[in-house]
């Protein structure tokens, strides 16, 4: 039972989403917009039509917010990756890869177990370029890949992305989302039939802006 544990968190694609910042937060946000809306209809200290006006509405609310997120943050890993390529630009690891994309798609195989690379459908995008490095002896990205067990991960490039991601989250779970959705959620309501013009819920449980 404790080997079926630890295999499944030394996992090399749950440890993957552990670390990454984006996997992590919408995972968060999707277990919200099941668990938050279910909660309200569990709650029996409110009459049935409260409840359900109140769950839809959390429901929409999350899932857009979500939507918001996933949209403004490929912005702030391109944005940070490309800036962090002028701050440090005598820093060889960073050099590597054009953009955070290219970045993103060797860290993923190198993530996973060496026989499963190969046939990626990820490696024919990886550069068939040699490493920047200080070593004498050079290697390509691909033989990187393809022949070490533990490739090369290239960690500032990686905290990179994942700074921009932190600063993202913040941007767009705390100041666009709230303020975006709000101007969705109204007729989104009403064109489900859960709001009426000038209806007021006074029974309404007030959401949690907090992502």
């Amino acid at each position: 039972m404790i080997d079926k544990v630890f295999n499944i968190l030394t996992n090399p694609n749950l440890v993957s989403t552990a670390q990454n910042t984006v996997a992590s937060v919408t995972i968060e946000t999707g277990l919200k917009a099941v668990g938050r809306p279910a909660a309200t209809l569990l709650d029996k200290h409110a009459d049935k039509k409260t409840r359900q006006y109140s769950s839809v509405k959390e429901l929409f609310y999350q899932i857009l917010c979500l939507g918001i997120y996933m949209s403004v943050i490929p912005l702030f890993k391109k944005g940070g990756f490309k800036l962090a390529k002028k701050i440090y630009k005598d820093e060889v690891s960073l050099q590597n890869f054009k953009n955070a994309t290219e970045y993103l798609n060797y860290h993923k195989l190198a993530c996973l177990p060496k026989e499963e690379r190969a046939s990626h459908k990820l490696m024919p995008l990886i550069p068939d370029k040699e490493i920047i490095s200080g070593a004498k002896k050079k290697i390509s990205m691909r033989d990187e890949l393809l022949t070490k067990e533990k490739p090369f991960k290239f960690p500032l490039a990686k905290g990179a992305i994942e700074l921009s991601s932190i600063i993202g989250s913040v941007v767009g779970l705390t100041i666009l989302a709230p303020e975006l959705s709000h101007l969705f959620l109204h007729p989104l309501m009403k064109l489900v039939g859960m709001e009426k013009e000038g209806q007021k819920q006074n029974s309404e449980k007030k959401i949690d802006t907090k992502a």
